[in-house]
C-alpha cells in the first residue's frame, strides 16, 4: 500500500479544519474548492463530510 503524503506549499482559505477543527497547516491531506475557494481537509473523511454539507461547517 502507497503511503499517502502531505499536501506542502498549497495555498487554502482556511487555517483550520472546518469539520474536526486541526490546523490544516500541520496536517493538509486533501482540499476541495467551494464557493470559488479552496478549502484544506485533514483527511478524506472530513472532506466528505463537508462536501455533504458545507453550511453546516460555514462560519457565520
Amino acid at each position: 500500500m502507497e503511503q499517502k503524503k502531505m499536501l506542502k506549499g498549497v495555498a487554502v482559505i482556511n487555517t483550520v479544519d472546518p469539520v474536526c477543527h486541526m490546523k490544516t497547516s500541520e496536517s493538509l491531506n486533501d482540499t476541495l474548492v467551494y464557493k470559488g475557494s479552496l478549502y484544506g481537509f485533514c483527511s478524506p473523511e472530513c472532506k466528505k463530510e463537508f462536501k455533504g454539507k458545507p453550511e453546516t461547517f460555514m462560519v457565520r
